[in-house]
């Protein structure tokens, strides 16, 4: 009679443990006023104030971010959105503007991947 016991308490007891099991969710991305940034490799600005050698997003308040991208000097304001898959997607509200969708995956609260050409975007202290 034990050993019908045993088995069926097992099994409900690894469920429990599996429901309860801890989950990276961004629900909450981004605390406010966060800004990452790349430092664009091989960048030279050779004192050219139009010429950035970093790229940054800056999340803010309302689904907005500021975003200065390329190494240009024009910063961008812009809307995100969290996706189902945990990706960060950076767009241009209005439609009009020339720089597609920007999409990061969510690597930690500390980093993010820039999913088109996999580059590592770091928390500004």
């Amino acid at each position: 009679m034990k050993k019908h016991f045993l088995f069926p308490f097992l099994i409900v007891s690894l469920l429990f443990v599996y429901a309860c099991e801890e989950e990276v969710v961004i629900d909450d991305f981004p605390r406010l006023e966060r800004t990452y940034v790349h430092r664009i490799p091989g960048c030279v600005s050779g004192g050219n104030p139009e010429q950035n050698c970093e790229e940054w997003v800056e999340f803010l308040g309302g689904f907005k971010a500021n975003i200065l991208i390329g190494g240009n000097d024009i910063v961008f304001s812009k809307g995100f959105r969290v996706d189902a898959n945990d990706h960060i997607i950076v767009y241009d509200e209005t439609g009009f503007s020339s720089q597609s969708e920007i999409v990061f995956e969510y690597i930690n609260q500390d980093t993010l991947q820039r999913v088109s050409d996999n580059s590592y975007w770091i928390l500004r202290d």
